[in-house]
């Protein structure tokens, strides 16, 4: 589409490329800048700083390769694995797929970014793939993920049984409609007196939504079956394509 009327409807796309390649840029900093500084500990440099600094000027073509690919995984656009490719390609040739879901690699790879990182980090086929077969790096890097996770989950659990971090309330709509009244919101975290939402802040709010949902279902009804363990991932999935 050409002419001015082009220009605004790409207009929207281009402030999203913008942005994508502006947190790429600090993903990809980062990364040079995390690397040099495990190489300069690793080479015993009496000056850490002006090695660092000597390694990000002049980059390996490996910690280029790196960076280049953590930078992809920061602005959630690497590449889909063979099934995550084969929707993608059934989607680009349906005129239909595509008018329903005309973005699916960045949902994707937010909720793969989640679950490596989050409370379903300790069955996580990526985190355990790197324990096995990575190099030391990797493994350090997975058992990190693995723990941060679990540290950072236990945290949101608390604060959920304590009601300062809400999932979808209640099933009974009588129940959930009385909560709201009082100024108890789903999906929100209590500041102050005041319940504020964390919707489409991912891939943080499908984390704390897993965990809060959770909690409320355990709360309704102690125990954990198959039903219930559905009802969570689908209610945490119905908040992430809201």
């Amino acid at each position: 589409i050409s002419g001015m009327k082009g220009k605004l409807i790409r207009l929207p796309f281009r402030a999203l490329t913008a942005m994508d390649e502006f947190f790429s840029t600090l993903g990809t900093n980062a990364s040079l800048y995390s690397q040099a500084t495990r190489q300069a500990i690793k080479e015993n440099s009496k000056d850490i700083s002006g090695r660092v600094a000597e390694l990000v000027k002049n980059p390996s073509l490996d910690m280029i390769e790196k960076s280049s690919h953590e930078a992809l995984i920061d602005t959630y656009r690497q590449p889909l694995g063979k099934a995550g490719q084969h929707i993608q390609a059934f989607l680009k040739d349906s005129p239909v797929g595509r008018f329903v879901i005309p973005f699916y690699k960045t949902p994707v790879n937010l909720f793969k970014w989640t679950f490596d990182r989050g409370p379903l980090s300790l069955i996580s086929t990526g985190n355990w793939k790197a324990i096995a077969q990575g190099t030391q790096e990797q493994r350090t890097e997975a058992i990190g993920r693995i723990v941060l996770g679990q540290t950072i989950s236990a945290g949101i659990l608390l604060e959920a049984k304590m009601g300062n971090i809400t999932g979808r309330l209640s099933d009974d709509k009588a129940k959930r409609e009385a909560l709201m009244r009082q100024g108890i919101q789903p999906y929100s975290i209590k500041i102050g007196n005041k319940y504020v939402s964390y919707r489409s802040y991912e891939p943080i709010s499908s984390w704390i939504a897993l965990i809060a949902n959770t909690s409320e279902i355990l709360k309704e009804d102690k125990g954990l079956n198959v039903d219930k363990t559905t009802t969570i991932v689908m209610e945490t999935v119905k908040m992430m394509k809201d």
